[in-house]
């Protein structure tokens, strides 16, 4: 975390934000108990990775995160490649008191920049794969929810019964900004997007959460309008289960790619 984390958090509550913090769950012990203590904290979302991606120290420092922080970190597991395996989470949930739901998402691409995500082409072996996964999760009672990255036309029928009966959920794909702020207290429509936002934006430019949410919705509706597909224009799905894709595929589905700064 930033040397300044404590400064950057308690500016941001003056402001009347609510805080939720993203993080690889490799928190330093003395930030741990200042988390503890903070009102506005809705929760942490920590992705995690499979135990043997993490270094041995990395892994032990990940644990006792979970442990002092419990029911405060709701896990999230971003699928990256297609032969993943999620079910580890079902044993950090149980042996820590963790939040029981689990945030799921596909990896995006990055604009203006290079990473590793799952192709759109792809999408459909990851869903299959995910609903398999997803009876070990119905059985400790855990739940999933998604995050911006799924097509509601890329599941079958089947598929989307079988994802709520076993763990409550439902790709409703509405790609909204979620204000992401960096250490120096510039804000970003979300961390795939934050090369298109203007630096000099910084969170305290606004008056409150509403206003610079609307300040990033209105910029970014004239792309939103088309969708990841050419058949998203005119789908009966618009604007109800599906919000026609992530705004970084979207982008990337157009010819031109390089739009400088759209925030």
């Amino acid at each position: 975390m930033h040397s300044r984390f404590e400064e950057v958090y308690n500016t941001i509550s003056k402001n009347n934000f609510s805080t939720v913090i993203f993080s690889n769950g490799v928190i330093p012990r003395q930030r741990i108990e200042f988390l503890k203590a903070q009102p506005n904290l809705r929760q942490i979302v920590v992705n995690t990775q499979h135990p043997s991606d993490y270094r041995p120290y990395q892994y032990e420092q990940f644990k006792f995160s979970l442990l002092r922080l419990g029911s405060l970190i709701t896990l999230g597991f971003v699928v990256y490649k297609t032969n993943f395996d999620s079910t580890f989470i079902v044993d950090l949930i149980e042996r820590y008191g963790l939040n029981r739901k689990v945030k799921v998402s596909i990896a995006a691409p990055l604009c203006g920049g290079k990473n590793s995500y799952i192709e759109l082409k792809d999408h459909k072996k990851v869903i299959k794969r995910l609903v398999r996964q997803s009876s070990v999760f119905k059985r400790h009672g855990i739940r999933w929810y998604p995050d911006t990255t799924f097509m509601w036309c890329l599941f079958t029928q089947g598929q989307l019964a079988e994802l709520y009966d076993n763990v409550r959920f439902s790709p409703i794909n509405l790609c909204t900004p979620v204000l992401e702020v960096a250490p120096n207290l510039s804000v970003y429509r979300c961390y795939g997007a934050a090369s298109l936002s203007n630096p000099k934006l910084k969170i305290t430019d606004f008056g409150n959460e509403k206003e610079a949410f609307g300040y990033f919705a209105r910029k970014e509706a004239p792309f939103k309008t088309l969708g990841v597909f050419a058949k998203c224009f005119r789908c009966d799905m618009r604007g109800q289960a599906c919000g026609a894709g992530c705004i970084v595929h979207i982008l990337q589905s157009l010819p031109k790619k390089d739009y400088g700064y759209i925030y």
